[in-house]
């Protein structure tokens, strides 16, 4: 079976290599640490060194909760909130640019704080014209107050034509994707007739959060929207790089198309774990047991990966998004997992897939070392692992080639 691949992201380098973006968040119960601008602009060089394309951070937007973790919106265009200043933020942004890294930032197009507009608590909605009348979700996804905050009109051109001086704003500051929170409650039509215009005049790359089933994304994907979160895959990394599940399982989902990467590669945002999985640290159940060995799978098939760090709680996240191991699976997509992906072998706890004759990965989540013989796109030649962990393998005249992996590790092997 194979599939298909695409380059992705705005800041993405040439020469068909593929981008791993770091969701890094300051995301609290109580909300965040505060300073996170400031962090990550001292983080600047680490980050490009570590080869992330991209950085995901919070909305900037003022809040309506003075500590709050972004999504409630009170002044869409006052970028001074728990996370930092609208100094701070550029300072930021332009540290990361200068560093080859882009910055992706959280845009609320949905809706504002919880609290009732009218009598001006939103200085650019100032009042309930502007609003969709309160009703639940279960009544009208485009129109229903999600977790009680208040749906902005669509259908409203004032609505539209602040929108677009919002997302000028954020052109602006020289950020290169937009992650649209929420965005199915938001009319298809209204991404693809007015939104587009202002990315593709701006040049931004677009990722929405999308929950529903494929049908659905595929909606919205066929039209403005570049790209979208694989939530179907994630769910299927947790059961089989988990106790008991199933390696055979995961590559059956991408197979018969149960999955984003499976049905639409070039459309899949793929991620282990982010903010609205496990939000605070407390049920690990929402990510996988062999959570590396998760990683060296994303980070080695198609799709764009995005690790996942939250400075705020323990545990919440990669331990070190800069960590030797994790810089290096960084460096193998970048420069070697492009081409379509074909799978190789798999059992319950040991998979091999090839990249188009670029990259042969073994993952094996056994209690003891496993190899197989796999068939290659290769003919007569040596391939070095590139993980460090094995050596050499020979690929004989046929395209096949014996591929050992220790226990709970994997190998990424390339001329």
């Amino acid at each position: 079976m194979t599939v298909p691949t695409a380059a992705f992201s705005g800041s993405a380098t040439a020469g068909g290599s593929e981008s791993v973006a770091l969701q890094y968040f300051d995301y609290g119960e109580f909300g965040p640490q505060g300073g996170h601008w400031d962090y990550i602009n001292w983080r600047a060089d680490d980050l490009g060194a570590a080869g992330y394309s991209d950085v995901w951070i919070q909305s900037p937007s003022q809040t309506v909760a003075p500590s709050s973790n972004g999504y409630d919106p009170r002044d869409h265009l006052n970028f001074n909130n728990a996370l930092g200043s609208e100094g701070e933020l550029q300072s930021m942004i332009d540290a990361l640019n200068w560093n080859g890294v882009g910055t992706i930032v959280d845009t609320i197009y949905n809706h504002t704080g919880p609290e009732d507009p009218q009598g001006g608590t939103y200085p650019h909605f100032p009042n309930r014209g502007y609003f969709h009348e309160p009703q639940s979700i279960e009544e009208d996804r485009l129109r229903g107050q999600l977790a009680g905050l208040w749906a902005l009109d669509h259908w409203d051109g004032r609505v539209t034509d602040f929108m677009s001086v919002y997302t000028d704003e954020l052109a602006e500051l020289g950020v290169s994707g937009l992650r649209l929170d929420a965005a199915v409650h938001i009319p298809q039509w209204w991404f693809d007739n007015e939104a587009s215009d202002w990315w593709d005049w701006h040049g931004l790359f677009t990722v929405g959060e999308i929950w529903d089933p494929l049908w659905r994304i595929e909606e919205y994907l066929n039209g403005a929207i570049d790209t979208a979160f694989d939530f179907q895959l994630q769910s299927q990394l947790t059961e089989s790089f988990s106790f008991g599940g199933s390696l055979d399982d995961l590559r059956s989902t991408i197979e018969n198309g149960d999955c984003l990467l499976g049905s639409n590669p070039v459309g899949a945002c793929t991620f282990v774990e982010n903010h609205d999985l496990n939000v605070y640290g407390d049920d690990p159940g929402e990510v996988p047991d062999d959570y590396d060995l998760a990683h060296a799978f994303i980070l080695t098939a198609p799709g764009f990966p995005f690790v996942y760090e939250n400075r705020t709680i323990d545990g919440d996240g990669i331990d070190d998004p800069y960590a030797d191991w994790l810089a290096n699976l960084i460096w193998i997509k970048n420069n070697l997992a492009g081409g379509d992906m074909w799978f190789r072998y798999s059992d319950d706890d040991f998979l091999v897939h090839e990249r188009q004759g670029n990259l042969v990965t073994g993952i094996n989540k056994g209690g003891w070392t496993r190899s197989e013989w796999v068939y290659t796109e290769f003919r007569n030649q040596t391939l070095n692992d590139y993980t460090g962990t094995m050596g050499d393998v020979w690929v004989n005249g046929d395209g096949w080639c014996n591929i050992e992996v220790p226990a709970q590790d994997w190998v990424c092997y390339a001329p």
